[in-house]
């Protein structure tokens, strides 16, 4: 008799779990995700850089001249005054050569950007924040990332994580 009224009470609440799964499955997310949603026109490229700040170009293809760049660096559909031809991603900060030769370094938690004019200035204020100062070209990463969803600072992002949060 035990069995039997297990039995009952499953057949019951199928038909509930089964409309709530479905429920669940057919919601809207919040927030659009930001590294898979791409909400851009389809004649736009983008390139998710760390939330909210990530890449824009309206071209399809980089001129690959001096003093050119077909990236914008953007933040919340705002467009802040960087080109860059290189981009890096540490510790809370974007570095990234702008393609008037300027450098640059943007502080994601104080929502600053600084350009630093010099190369030696640039690798000396990266070694004061406590970060590389390696920069990727931004075409080859947005190549990485149209092929793969991949970018080359996350598995160097993760590799740290688990370095420091190993068992000593």
């Amino acid at each position: 008799m035990r069995a039997a009224g297990k039995i009952l009470v499953g057949l019951l609440l199928l038909p509930m779990a089964l409309a709530t799964g479905y429920w669940y499955s057919q919601r809207t997310p919040d927030k659009p995700r930001f590294y898979i949603d791409d909400d851009t026109e389809a004649d736009v490229w983008q390139l998710p850089i760390v939330d909210p700040y990530r890449l824009i170009a309206t071209e399809s293809a980089s001129m690959n001249s001096p003093g050119y760049s077909r990236w914008g660096l953007i933040s919340n559909k705002e467009q802040l005054s960087f080109h860059p031809d290189s981009i890096n991603y540490e510790k809370g900060l974007i570095l990234l050569h702008d393609a008037d030769g300027d450098y640059g370094v943007v502080d994601i938690s104080r929502k600053t950007a600084n350009r630093v004019k010099v190369f030696s200035n640039f690798l000396k204020v990266a070694d004061s924040l406590g970060v590389s100062g390696k920069l990727y070209p931004a075409e080859a990463v947005y190549t990485c990332w149209e092929q793969t969803r991949q970018l080359p600072w996350a598995m160097e992002i993760f590799a740290r994580n688990c370095a420091e949060n190993a068992p000593q």
